[in-house]
C-alpha cells in the first residue's frame, strides 16, 4: 500500500488531498510498525516547501514508533515559522 500512496503524492497538487495522504502513510506506520512508512515521510519532508503540509509530515513523523535518521527533522526546530518548528520539536 505505501508504494502506491507514494505515487499518488507524486500525482496530487492540492494540499488538502496531500495532508489526507500523509496521514494516511502515518497511520499505516503507526498501527503496523513498518519503518517504510516512516523513511517515506522523512523523504517527502524534504521535498515540500509549504508550512501546512510540513506540519502534517511532522505530526505524522511523531506518531512513529522508530525513526532511525532524525537529521532531517532537526533543521525544522530553526524554522521561522512557529507551527513547524513546535511540530518538528514534537517529532523529535
Amino acid at each position: 500500500m505505501l508504494p502506491r500512496l507514494n505515487t499518488l503524492l507524486d500525482k496530487v497538487k492540492q494540499a488538502e488531498q496531500k495532508q489526507h495522504l500523509y496521514f494516511m502513510i502515518g497511520t499505516i506506520g503507526e498501527n503496523s510498525g513498518d519503518v517504510r512508512a516512516g523513511m517515506l515521510l522523512l523523504e517527502k519532508l524534504e521535498q515540500e516547501t509549504k508550512p501546512s503540509l510540513l506540519e502534517s509530515i511532522l505530526e505524522e513523523i511523531a506518531k512513529q514508533r522508530c525513526i532511525h535518521n532524525t537529521e532531517r527533522i532537526v533543521k525544522y526546530i530553526d524554522d521561522s515559522r512557529s507551527s513547524v518548528r513546535e511540530a518538528a520539536i514534537q517529532a523529535l
